[in-house]
């Protein structure tokens, strides 16, 4: 380098800017040209402005001619083409994977032991069948079902007390009563069976059976004249004051113009007695 650029880059304001050039590595041939200028004489300082746009210019013109550098270069060196796979093709000289051989036992079937048969059942001689035994008829008759029945039963013992028969009206009453204690007509029945005992002389029981008719809700309508019926019972017995109070009782309630003329008779015959 001359001795003016040697005295540009020892000056401070200068040093930087040489520094910046001679980093980028311009051509050589700017570089001559640089320093024949600078040969010719000591060119003023230039402004700071301007100095900048000169070391500006210097560094776009040094990138460019490096990359221009760079795309010849590129362009001169010959592409690599990749060389093709080549799969190597089967021959018959290959040798075959060896299989190892597979011995398959027999299977072996095991037997039962036979099941031993069994013994023989010894023959039993045959008995002889003995004859049925037909049981006796019963004393007393199948109960009868059946509305039927009831209403046959019930007219049998009507008749039998209607023609004086107590005794047999009894029968059939019981009978009745005993077989169907809930029959549809058992609110008569035991009421046809009070009258029964009272005419066949059973004065105790036809009193007790009065007693439980004045209690059953299903003679609730006909108490009175059974109140009045108890009267008489009473005072064929000789209670008058029991027949009193039965007659009171009695004609307390609803009665038939008959029975209340019978209660108010008994009452007044019954008076006089102690």
């Amino acid at each position: 380098m001359s001795e003016a650029p040697q005295r540009l880059a020892e000056d401070p304001a200068y040093a930087a800017d040489i520094a910046a050039v001679k980093a980028a590595r311009p051509d050589a041939a700017v570089l001559a040209r640089v320093e024949r200028r600078l040969a010719q004489g000591e060119a003023p300082a230039p402004r700071p402005r301007l100095r900048f746009v000169l070391v500006l210019g210097v560094l776009v013109s040094a990138t460019a001619m490096a990359a221009v550098t760079e795309r010849l270069w590129v362009a001169r060196q010959p592409v690599a083409t990749p060389a093709p796979t080549v799969r190597p093709t089967p021959t018959s000289a290959s040798p075959l994977p060896v299989v190892p051989e597979v011995r398959v036992e027999p299977e072996v079937t095991v037997e039962p032991p036979p099941t031993p048969a069994a013994p023989a059942r010894e023959a039993r001689p045959r008995r002889s069948r003995a004859p049925a035994i037909t049981p006796a008829p019963s004393v007393n008759p199948p109960p009868i079902d059946g509305l039927k029945a009831q209403l046959e039963r019930f007219e049998a013992a009507k008749r039998a007390l209607a023609a004086g028969d107590s005794p047999g009206a009894l029968r059939e009453l019981d009978l009745l009563l005993g077989q169907w204690p809930n029959a549809a007509v058992a609110p008569e029945a035991r009421a046809l069976r009070a009258e029964a005992l009272a005419k066949a002389g059973r004065a105790e029981e036809a009193i007790t059976a009065v007693q439980l008719l004045i209690r059953d809700p299903a003679q609730a309508a006909r108490r009175a004249e059974w109140r009045r019926f108890l009267g008489d019972l009473q005072r064929q017995r000789k209670d008058c004051r029991a027949a009193r109070v039965a007659y009171q009782a009695a004609l307390e309630g609803k009665l038939s113009p008959a029975s209340e003329r019978a209660a108010k008779a008994g009452l007044a015959a019954c008076a006089e007695a102690p």
